[in-house]
């Protein structure tokens, strides 16, 4: 896996940071759910199959993402974890480094302490 790759399946292969942030940003507003959903209602109500207008491949991707509960929170969970993943380890990495450095400097203080005396 790349860095660059997230922890996410898909059947159409793995899923970067840069598609979930597009994903984000084109995230439909309430106001497009809103009235493609009423379309697609009225729609329904066309009994008529001929005289049905379907939604845009545009307008049905918006439709479906909307369909997807909590989506945008979802996905901000998804970009939040990949830009902080390994922070962990790199931050207990520092740490040791701190904690060796601080023994260094005691037994180095304490060497020059023994020398005076």
């Amino acid at each position: 896996m790349t860095s660059d790759t997230c922890n996410i399946s898909s059947p159409y292969g793995p899923i970067t940071l840069t598609d979930l942030t597009g994903l984000y940003e084109i995230r439909p507003t309430k106001e497009e759910t809103s009235m493609i959903k009423g379309h697609a209602e009225t729609m329904e109500k066309i009994e008529d199959l001929e005289k049905r207008i379907p939604l845009d491949r545009p307008e049905q991707f918006l439709f479906e993402m909307s369909q997807v509960p909590q989506l945008e929170e979802r996905i901000a969970c998804f970009i939040f974890e990949d830009t902080f993943k390994g922070f962990g380890s790199r931050f207990s990495k520092v740490i040791r480094i701190w904690e060796t450095e601080e023994n260094n400097l005691e037994t180095l203080i304490g060497n020059i302490i023994n020398l005076e005396t």
